[in-house]
């Protein structure tokens, strides 16, 4: 959608793919030391971020320039790199370690492939609808399932406790 909205809807070229892909870049990393301060909310940040990033990518669909595009997707990719970091640390927290390379090897192949299937759709709608309206939908299929998935997580990690499985297993 970086390339769509930079040619077909800003009219921006490579000047445009450029500025956004830079704004995601610089949005990741501000979500990665952003991460870093909120290390005691690691159960909220998951629960919540991935919701914020669909927000993001929501208003996106309906920004008038490409400066502002930029800004929603940073703000976009902060959350998204912040509730990476927060997931990750709470796999790495609540799993075995001994588990910690096949649920992160896992992680990666169901990212990868969603998102080679996500482009692939996406490029197909593309040649029926306006690059918005593929943005506005691709925003809904973030945040509806978040909104459902993080209290879920919110309700899971605290009826377990925060304390990680390998500390309860070595316990026993």
């Amino acid at each position: 959608m970086i390339s769509v909205y930079a040619y077909q809807v800003f009219a921006a070229g490579e000047w445009g793919i450029g500025l956004l892909y830079g704004a995601i870049g610089i949005g990741f990393i501000i979500g990665g030391v952003l991460a870093q301060r909120f290390q005691r909310y690691f159960y909220e940040v998951a629960a919540s971020s991935f919701a914020v990033e669909g927000f993001g990518m929501l208003l996106t669909s309906f920004s008038p320039t490409i400066y502002v595009t930029a800004l929603f997707l940073a703000l976009s990719t902060v959350a998204g790199g912040m509730g990476n970091a927060s997931l990750n640390t709470l796999i790495m927290r609540h799993v075995t370690p001994s588990y910690h390379g096949r649920v992160f090897a896992l992680d990666a192949t169901i990212s990868n492939i969603l998102i080679g299937l996500s482009m692939l759709l996406g490029g197909w709608i593309l040649t029926m609808a306006d690059p918005r309206i593929v943005g506005f939908v691709a925003g809904l299929l973030i945040t509806i399932p978040s909104l459902g998935l993080g209290p879920v997580i919110w309700r899971t990690v605290r009826a377990g406790g925060n304390e990680p499985l390998a500390n309860k297993n070595h316990a026993r």
